[in-house]
């Protein structure tokens, strides 16, 4: 089953409200939270500050390797970008290491 736009957004903010009770014991731990989203609005993004978290937005779709006929058929079916990687991209894994260095700092 493929989720709508509303729905992806609804589990968003069931997850983040199910969830913030351990936000706030994150800060105590030292713990810095990260959201992995594909297209987030300005709204995630304001609610992750308040607990020093961050989300890394993605324009594509990431699939895994070995999931060639799902990335098709997500293209195929619903035209959303999708992106095979076999290892993330080195400018991506400078703006995680400089975006976790900043909040753990």
């Amino acid at each position: 089953m493929v989720l709508g736009r509303l729905d992806v957004f609804d589990k968003f903010d069931i997850l983040f409200e199910a969830g913030k009770s351990g936000l706030h014991g994150l800060k105590g731990l030292g713990l810095v939270p990260m959201w992995i989203l594909r297209n987030a609005p300005g709204v995630q993004f304001e609610r992750m500050r308040p607990y020093n978290g961050f989300i890394l937005k993605f324009k594509s779709w990431i699939i895994t390797l070995g999931q060639e006929p799902l990335a098709r058929d997500i293209w195929n079916l619903m035209r959303l970008p999708v992106a095979i990687w076999e290892e993330t991209p080195k400018k991506l894994e400078n703006i995680f290491l400089r975006q976790h260095s900043r909040r753990i700092s």
